[in-house]
């Protein structure tokens, strides 16, 4: 994240630990890391294909929510 507020900010509320969006790029983040998938399941013809993309799509997904939740300083979180 280059700019300087930032797009994301630890989950407070409930139980566990997690990240929420916090500007207008986090959300929009957010709605492309939900569409990429679905668009993927509904042109992608060749199941085997199909699923090692969406599999693909979600581990990218998983690594960068847990980049994302390393960059806060521990006292975040």
């Amino acid at each position: 994240m280059i700019g300087k507020k930032p797009w994301f900010k630890p989950k407070r509320k409930w139980m566990g630990w997690g990240i929420y969006p916090a500007s207008w790029q986090g959300w929009l983040y957010m709605l492309v890391a939900v569409i990429v998938p679905i668009i993927f399941a509904c042109t992608i013809t060749n199941p085997s294909i199909k699923a090692t993309l969406i599999f693909i799509w979600l581990l990218l997904i998983v690594i960068d929510g847990i980049l994302i939740m390393k960059s806060f300083n521990k006292s975040d979180r």
